[in-house]
C-alpha cells in the first residue's frame, strides 16, 4: 500500500520544497492539509527541535486518524529528553538535517511506513537504553514510584523534555538555579532513578507528562 504522507514545518520554503520532491515519486501520496489526519507518515522538518516542534508532533497524533502513524524527524539534533518524549507520540525514524538530501528522506518514509526504524546509532543506543532503565525501573516498583513526585517536580521534568536547561527553568518558575539541581537531585536519588532523561521517561511512562 502506498504510504499517505504529509508534511509538517515552520519554514514555509522548506515545506514546499519537500512537498515538490514527494509529489514527484509515485511511491508515496503527500496528502493536502485538509486531509493531513489519514496520513500514515508524518514528516516534521525542522531545525533546531524546539517545544513548537514536539507539540506539533503531539498534535498530529491526537488528529490523526490512522491506526499506527509514524513519525519521521528531520532536524539538526535531537536530545535524550526530546527522544523520550517525541517517541511516546509516535516517533520512528530521525534523519540529521545536515547529512539527508530528499532521496534519503524517502527511503526513510518508506521504510518507516512498511514498519521499520531509521535512527542515528547514537541516537538507537539512546533510545534503548532509556527503554531498559525505563522497564528496569517499572518491574522493581510496579511503576508506583512515579506517582510520589510533587507537582514542582513534574513543573521541571516538564520543563526539562521541552528541552529548557536548568537556568532556563530557574527563570520560568521563579526559583535559583541551585534550587532546581537540589529538587532533580534529591528526586532522583529518592526514586531510585539514573538520570534526568530517565525521570522524564518514568513520568511519561507513568502518564504523568
Amino acid at each position: 500500500m502506498t504510504p499517505t504522507v504529509t508534511i509538517l514545518s515552520d519554514d514555509q520554503l522548506t515545506r514546499e520544497g519537500a512537498e515538490a520532491y514527494l509529489r514527484s515519486c509515485a511511491q508515496v501520496e503527500v496528502l493536502e492539509p485538509q486531509n493531513a489526519a489519514r496520513a500514515s507518515v508524518a514528516v516534521v522538518l525542522s531545525g533546531r527541535v524546539t517545544e513548537t516542534t514536539l507539540a506539533a508532533m503531539e498534535a498530529a497524533a491526537r488528529s490523526s486518524t490512522h491506526p499506527d502513524l509514524r513519525i519521521v524527524l528531520v532536524a539538526e539534533a535531537v536530545s535524550d529528553l526530546q527522544l523520550v518524549r517525541a517517541v511516546n507520540c509516535g516517533l520512528t525514524s530521525v534523519l540529521l538535517r545536515p547529512h539527508t538530501c530528499y532521496k534519503q528522506l524517502l527511503r526513510a518514509i518508506e521504510d518507516t511506513a512498511a514498519g521499520g526504524a531509521v535512527l542515528p546509532k547514537d541516537l538507537t543506543s539512546t533510545l534503548i537504553r532509556q527503554i531498559r532503565v525505563a522497564q528496569r525501573s517499572a518491574s522493581g516498583r510496579g511503576g508506583a514510584s512515579a506517582f510520589s513526585m510533587s507537582p514542582r517536580e513534574l513543573d521541571i521534568l516538564r520543563m526539562l523534555s521541552y528541552g529548557l536547561e536548568t537556568s532556563e527553568i530557574a527563570r520560568e518558575l521563579n526559583y535559583s538555579e541551585r534550587t532546581i539541581k537540589n529538587v532533580l537531585h534529591a528526586m532522583l536519588s529518592r526514586l531510585g532513578l539514573h538520570n534526568r532523561a530517565h525521570a522524564v521517561a518514568h513520568a511519561i511512562r507513568a502518564g504523568l507528562l
